[in-house]
C-alpha cells in the first residue's frame, strides 16, 4: 500500500501488531529473540482483529438493513411496531 496511514484501519491494525509482538514476548522470553515466531503471532493476531471488525461492519450493516428497510418493506413504521405485530 503506497500510503499506509489512508488505511481505514490503520491504527487499529498497527495497535493490534504492537501488542500481540508485546504480549508474545512477555509470554514467551526465552524467544524474544526469535523475529520470525513473533512477527508470526503479532500478524495472526492482527488478522484475527481485521476479521473481528469485519463481523462486527457486517452486523452494523444487517442491523441497519432490519431497522429501516424490512419494517418499511412490511408495512411498519418501526422494527418494534413490527415485532408488536408479531407477537
Amino acid at each position: 500500500m503506497a500510503n499506509d496511514a489512508k488505511y481505514k484501519y490503520h491504527h487499529e491494525s498497527t495497535r493490534q501488531y504492537m501488542l500481540a509482538s508485546g504480549a508474545f514476548i512477555s509470554e514467551n522470553p526465552e524467544k524474544a529473540g526469535d523475529t520470525n515466531a513473533m512477527n508470526l503471532a503479532a500478524v495472526g493476531s492482527a488478522l484475527k482483529a481485521y476479521s473481528a471488525i469485519l463481523q462486527q461492519k457486517t452486523l452494523d450493516l444487517a442491523g441497519m438493513f432490519l431497522s429501516e428497510s424490512v419494517p418499511e418493506f412490511l408495512g411498519a413504521d418501526s422494527i418494534l411496531e413490527l415485532i408488536a405485530q408479531i407477537q
